[in-house]
């Protein structure tokens, strides 16, 4: 199975909708705040990546169907023309539907400094 982020760099909006909840919120600098499940697949073709790498990816089990999830994420690309923040932390919730995990919310945090 694609991953989630992999989906968004590569515009795969069929995996996109399988890994996320029809519920799903995001939160992010370059969305300008939150945006619901329909906004973002909508927006989809707006969002251009040329690098994506992701570090430090840590799982946590909340319970036997939640999952918080955090990691680091190195871009390049940009959301409507204008370029993505270049570091962002990213926490996401994961929740277990019908024996799949599928994300319920994503949230980043641009990281200005080191």
């Amino acid at each position: 199975m694609k991953l989630l982020a992999i989906a968004f760099v590569d515009g795969d909006r069929d995996a996109i909708e399988a890994l996320m909840v029809p519920g799903n919120v995001a939160i992010t600098e370059f969305y300008g705040g939150p945006v619901g499940y329909r906004q973002q697949l909508d927006t989809l073709s707006d969002l251009k990546y040329e690098s994506y790498e992701r570090h430090d990816v840590d799982v946590v089990l909340l319970a036997p169907d939640a999952a918080y999830a955090s990691h680091e994420v190195a871009v390049e690309g940009t959301y409507r023309g204008t370029p993505l923040p270049p570091r962002f932390y990213v926490t996401e919730i994961w929740v277990k539907r019908d024996g799949a995990w599928m994300q319920e919310l994503y949230q980043s945090t641009v990281i200005k400094r080191r």
